[in-house]
């Protein structure tokens, strides 16, 4: 009896939904410090290659958005956003998530502006 090779003549597949779960990552960014070997003293720092949304913070703006939009889009206060991070730990205080907002806010407002002139300049807005 002589083996066959068998043939594929088809397959039954199983599609399944996962999660992978919030990753957090520390994203650093290194500024080199230059001093000049003959004069003690003169100490110059890189210009910053990456403007921060926040100054002197340490959110970026991938963190930001995730808070605004657990917050504005899934109606999830930011107690609990604090309590969610500390289960990962990661200590994000409310205060400073509520501070992170209200900066937020001041970085989209020029856009809503922009959008409310675009509309108040419609004499009927209509839809689609």
């Amino acid at each position: 009896m002589t083996e066959q090779k068998l043939e594929v003549i088809g397959s039954d597949d199983l599609e399944q939904l996962d999660i992978i779960p919030a990753q957090i990552k520390v994203i650093r960014h290194r500024r080199l410090k230059y001093a000049c070997p003959c004069c003690e003293g003169h100490i110059k720092t890189a210009a910053r290659s990456v403007k921060l949304p926040i100054e002197k913070s340490i959110a970026s703006p991938g963190l930001l958005a995730y808070i605004a939009t657990q917050k504005y889009c899934d109606a999830l206060p930011l107690y609990r956003q604090s309590e969610m991070f500390k289960r990962i730990g990661i200590e994000l205080d409310r205060t400073n998530l509520a501070n992170w907002m209200v900066k937020v806010g001041d970085l989209v407002q020029p856009l809503i502006d922009s959008l409310q002139k675009l509309l108040t300049a419609k004499r009927i807005i209509t839809s689609g």
